[in-house]
């Protein structure tokens, strides 16, 4: 089910399933909210069990955050190459010239 509203989220029934793009979707919200005299009810008098539920929202968003973060450390090879002017660089760097290839640095020396 798509919960739209941290409150629909909270409220919901303990045996409601969360999807993960759900929780993702309103971290802000997990994040930042905090029960308050303030707010409107219910979230002026918590239950425990609304307590706890942000509580495992808070943990599940931060493991979400951290597998994200964990995928995204991937690098790529990048293959360099020697030019003409003597200078290694990446290979979608290369500037053809007419007295060879070039860094972008020697470019205009070596295109004259």
């Amino acid at each position: 089910m798509k919960f739209h509203t941290l409150a629909q989220l909270l409220l919901a029934p303990d045996d409601q399933e969360i999807e993960d793009f759900n929780v993702l979707d309103l971290a802000y919200g997990i994040e930042h909210f905090e029960f308050s005299p303030y707010n409107r009810p219910p979230f002026d008098r918590p239950t425990p069990e609304m307590r706890a539920r942000l509580q495992s929202l808070r943990a599940r968003l931060a493991a979400l955050k951290a597998a994200k973060a964990s995928m995204r450390r991937s690098t790529k090879t990048v293959k360099t190459v020697m030019c003409d002017c003597g200078h290694s660089i990446a290979a979608d760097a290369v500037m053809n010239t007419s007295s060879g290839t070039s860094c972008p640095s020697c470019y205009d020396r070596m295109s004259r």
